[in-house]
């Protein structure tokens, strides 16, 4: 780019200028982890409810 262009020979990087690979795979990697968080805290109440059930055993008295 010129100064003829409208801008300057340094320093003409436009600061909104993102690189969108990179934000679009560290998306991917935090939509991955968020994904898989969210299963094993599903999967770990499944199996923490059904396990700590105790039955009582009800005498044929207290009926």
């Amino acid at each position: 780019m010129t100064a003829g262009d409208g801008g300057s020979g340094k320093g003409a990087e436009d600061p909104f200028h993102y690189d969108y690979e990179t934000v679009r795979k560290g998306g991917l990697i935090f939509a991955g982890l968020a994904f898989v968080v969210g299963l094993l805290i599903i999967l770990s109440k499944r199996f923490r409810c059904g396990g700590s059930k105790r039955h009582r055993q009800v005498n044929e008295d207290e009926l």
